[in-house]
């Protein structure tokens, strides 16, 4: 049974003041996960000293989001998943295309209820994302 959808993304070629700008990451995530009709319940971020990036968790009703920047690599990893009817690879687009990401890398996996006969295969547990 499968209980939710999980993305996991690294983009680069996002410009460093993006990258740094703590306020405008938390609301462009707030956005994004909102279009998608997540709930956030809280949001906690973290602006690393000088030009050091941005950690922000956000703990969804359907799940979580996070995020990590790293200015000086032009790249943030990304994490969203979601229950329901929320969609996280519209919401990694549409924060893709805020931050102007020129390169992008992600897995989207389906979180799901193991059987009892189960095996443990991780090369098929993902698929590529195509944004």
């Amino acid at each position: 049974m499968i209980v939710g959808r999980h993305v996991i993304a690294d983009l680069s070629g996002c410009p460093p003041e993006l990258l740094l700008d703590e306020d405008w990451l938390n609301k462009t995530f707030s956005e994004a996960l909102g279009r998608v009709g997540a709930t956030v319940i809280t949001l906690s971020s973290y602006k690393f000293p000088g030009e050091g990036g941005v950690t922000g968790l956000f703990l969804l009703s359907e799940s979580h989001a996070s995020y990590h920047t790293y200015p000086e690599y032009t790249y943030i990893a990304i994490d969203i998943f979601t229950c329901g009817s929320c969609d996280p690879e519209q919401a990694l687009e549409f924060v893709s295309r805020q931050l102007k990401a020129n390169v992008w890398e992600c897995k989207s996996l389906r979180r799901q209820i193991p059987s009892s006969s189960a095996a443990w295969t991780p090369a098929s547990s993902g698929t590529v994302c195509n944004l």
